[in-house]
């Protein structure tokens, strides 16, 4: 029982460790994540007005320059808001609710609208599931399923989705978890 006691000791010396570890990076994600938007705020707002004021007199590389300055800050950006959603949700402490997949899932439809319209996107699903979930959690995962595979879909062709959900038995679950630690 002495050797159970000092590995108890133990482990809850490397969680505290660790949840210190995590907050920190929680704080140094969402200060650097808002540090940072300023500064690319003034890149966007300049690469905007030299598009517009100097745009017609550029050659078409000075033209094909801007364009990949604004393409990059926007993405830039989004990678800033992600990094930003990540502290948020990390910090948050929003409690486990019944949280209907279909509602999120057509929420995230609603948000990504322009982007499927654009890419002529077909977007299918089937009878989601109610679970326990946090439900900024699982949009966040489905906006950002569903937002990379628009992103990486084959630039010939209209991208088709199909988002599908089943239930697994607790004997399931068991043989994936033995399965996963095989692995």
């Amino acid at each position: 029982t002495a050797r159970i006691q000092e590995k108890s000791n133990e482990l809850h010396q490397i969680n505290k460790v660790l949840q210190r570890a995590n907050t920190d990076l929680q704080q140094y994600a969402y200060v650097a994540g808002h540090d940072l938007q300023e500064p690319l705020r003034k890149i966007i707002t300049f690469g905007d007005l030299l598009q517009q004021q100097a745009g017609e007199g550029l050659s078409e590389a000075g033209k094909s320059y801007i364009d990949k300055i604004i393409e990059s800050t926007a993405r830039m950006s989004h990678l800033l808001e992600d990094l930003l959603d990540f502290a948020r949700i990390t910090k948050n402490n929003e409690p486990f609710v019944n949280t209907s997949l279909r509602t999120v899932v057509e929420g995230v439809l609603l948000k990504l609208g322009d982007t499927i319209s654009r890419q002529a996107a077909r977007i299918s699903y089937t009878a989601l599931p109610v679970i326990e979930a946090i439900p900024s959690q699982m949009e966040l995962l489905f906006e950002h399923l569903i937002g990379n595979a628009l992103k990486f879909a084959h630039p010939n062709g209209a991208p088709e989705i199909v988002i599908t959900g089943k239930k697994l038995s607790n004997t399931k679950i068991g043989e994936m978890e033995q399965l996963d630690k095989s692995l």
